[in-house]
């Protein structure tokens, strides 16, 4: 778990959460370097992200479906203690049925590895929504 800093008001504050990490670091560049957002850390497990959140409060928490304590419990584990927080899931499960779980725990939204898409962007309009 790697903790930054509390986010600025003029930015989304932003955790990014996934047990592979390369796909941790991707993410951490990707949100990092987008002017929306300001990376308050990352997170290998649903209870990393949690614990950080608790002391961060951000707006958005991107989680992975298949890391430790990921999607349904990672969205229960940063509701419990980021109730506002806006919980995102980054998948490479493409099946509707995971899709329709997560939504049914609370994610906001699905986003699917590898598919061409602007990822950065996308969270910063779910948050603007």
């Amino acid at each position: 778990m790697t903790d930054l800093r509390p986010a600025t008001h003029s930015t989304i504050g932003v955790i990014a959460a996934d047990d592979d990490p390369d796909i941790r670091y991707a993410l951490a560049e990707l949100l990092g370097d987008h002017p929306a957002f300001d990376l308050l850390g990352t997170a290998a497990s649903g209870r990393d992200a949690a614990a950080l959140a608790a002391h961060t409060d951000p707006q958005l928490v991107v989680v992975d479906v298949q890391m430790p304590q990921g999607g349904a419990e990672a969205i229960a584990l940063v509701n419990a203690v980021v109730p506002n927080a806006i919980v995102a899931v980054f998948t490479a499960k493409r099946d509707r049925a995971t899709n329709r779980e997560m939504l049914a725990a609370g994610a906001a939204a699905v986003f699917i590895k590898g598919t061409t898409l602007d990822l950065a962007s996308d969270l910063a309009a779910l948050v603007d929504a």
